[in-house]
């Protein structure tokens, strides 16, 4: 079989490479095609003869559904690469944030987001089986993908992820916030799983870098539209309760040094300058004691009060109450500051 030329499009803000044919890749994948001189971030190259071989693996797909199929599985493995994984959800968007529902197949993730539809007039679907989720500078962002599923429901849009809800099946409606811990299963058993150990450690990290920025639900419901209202109004409600809550979650828990700044041992001492842009607001030169120096360089990674407190017992021979007092005054001096990334 001959070849078609390879086409560019815009996906996930990324420029992407790949042969389409003449079916339903070329025709869900039209609203993201670009221009030809950006540079590629992902080339895809799978043939017919791999196509081909798929189908003997998979004969209910006819050849035109093999290549859909594998090729956004590829764009998925190597969208690793750019901080991003896919997440089998739909994802619908209302208020410029988007939530993404998540279940087996089958549960009836579309059938809750369509309620979203129709009891929200300003709601929209982004992307109905296989958003792109993008860690960056921002946070977590959603994005539409040609690879939507049975349905061809996408946009070539963004937004940030205000949750993922995970559904269950019941005959009454109900949702509760799950805790990190609790959503890792979850999570894997609804994404592409890469087999190399290097990708699969890349998974991992954005996984967990999401669960940090991003709270997750457990919605039990039914088909009747006021479930839509009970998922909607359930996360509203935890972000009233929790204001900014995605953010106060890792500030709790996570902390780092400020970029900018470099420890350095001087004459017997240690202190601390500023480099770079934050010269122009930080002009001064900070002296620490041994103790503040190695906290310093704990800090210097992102870290958390527990694991500052069991270094410091590790290292240092005092008490778990005195280090804990010294450890939150050292603390309350960095953020008083303005030196603490929280």
């Amino acid at each position: 079989m001959g070849r078609c030329a390879l086409e560019k499009f815009e996906i996930a803000g990324l420029t992407v490479e790949f042969e389409t044919g003449d079916g339903l890749l070329l025709e869900r994948s039209r609203p993201y095609l670009t221009s030809d001189d950006k540079k590629t971030d992902i080339k895809i190259e799978l043939d017919d003869d791999f196509f081909m071989r798929r189908r003997q693996s998979y004969p209910m797909l006819t050849l035109d559904e093999c290549r859909y199929v594998w090729t956004g599985e590829a764009f998925y493995l190597k969208l690793l690469e750019f901080n991003g994984f896919m997440l089998h959800s739909s994802c619908v968007c209302r208020g410029g944030n988007a939530y993404l529902f998540s279940a087996r197949s089958g549960t009836g993730k579309s059938t809750h987001t369509h309620l979203w539809l129709s009891e929200f007039p300003d709601a929209y679907i982004l992307n109905d089986d296989k958003p792109a989720i993008i860690i960056n500078e921002s946070g977590a962002v959603a994005y539409g993908t040609p690879f939507s599923g049975k349905n061809d429901e996408s946009r070539n849009a963004a937004a940030p992820i205000r949750a993922v809800v995970f559904i269950e099946r019941s005959q009454k409606n109900s949702i509760e916030k799950i805790s990190p811990a609790s959503a890792v299963p979850l999570f894997m058993s609804q994404t592409v799983r890469p087999k190399t150990p290097q990708y699969m450690g890349v998974l991992l990290s954005l996984l967990d870098a999401l669960l940090k920025e991003v709270p997750v639900f457990l919605l039990k419901c039914n088909m009747d539209p006021s479930a839509a209202h009970v998922s909607y109004d359930g996360i509203e409600e935890y972000y009233r309760q929790n204001p900014r809550a995605s953010e106060k979650e890792r500030q709790c828990w996570y902390m780092k040094i400020k970029d900018g700044f470099m420890l350095s041992g001087v004459a017997g001492s240690y202190v601390v300058v500023p480099v770079g842009a934050v010269q122009a607001d930080f002009t001064g030169m900070i002296t620490l004691n041994p103790v503040g120096a190695f906290l310093w360089g704990k800090l210097e990674k992102e870290t958390t009060r527990d694991e500052l407190l069991k270094s410091v017992l590790s290292q240092y021979d005092t008490d778990e109450k005195t280090a804990a007092q010294d450890i939150d005054r050292y603390l309350e001096k960095l953020r008083k500051n303005g030196l603490l990334e929280e």
